[in-house]
């Protein structure tokens, strides 16, 4: 049986397991949102206009929505590895970032729009994939809470 609203959130506070899934959720969603969303202004140096920017965007977008579903019935295939996955998840992510941030701000790659394309797909990828994951492993942790108060508390 379900806990009611205000159970639930007193669960919630109190499970340290889900606070530590909350911190990894906030640092994996987090670390795209500060370059992610002004795409244009980080790669106009490089003669890239916000149109081109927007088409990056864009394909990402699409690749990862296309990812979350793929990722998620892996998910169901592999039920009891979701840490491994998103231990996976992220560092790949992170090395996609670590890829964009040597092309654009210290330039230790060449730029080009091809690897522009590719490091911002890969990190849609990471970061669209990686969150059904999250929504689940989150759910399954504070079980008898309700999971529209779970998530709702996840992604606040």
């Amino acid at each position: 049986s379900r806990l009611n609203s205000m159970s639930g959130v007193k669960g919630l506070v109190s499970n340290g397991s889900f606070w530590l899934v909350c911190l990894s959720y906030g640092m994996v969603q987090g670390s795209f949102g500060g370059w992610g969303n002004i795409l244009d202004v980080n790669v106009s140096p490089y003669n890239v206009t916000q149109v081109q920017a927007g088409w990056v965007g864009f394909y990402g977008n699409l690749i990862g929505c296309a990812s979350s579903f793929v990722l998620a019935r892996l998910g169901d295939y592999f039920s009891g590895h979701f840490k491994l996955m998103l231990v996976i998840l992220a560092l790949l992510q992170a090395v996609t970032m670590l890829w964009f941030t040597f092309m654009v701000n210290i330039n230790l790659i060449p730029f080009s729009l091809a690897s522009l394309y590719i490091t911002f797909a890969l990190t849609q990828v990471c970061l669209s994939g990686s969150g059904p994951l999250f929504y689940e492993m989150s759910v399954e942790i504070t079980y008898p809470v309700a999971e529209g108060i779970t998530t709702i508390v996840l992604t606040w």
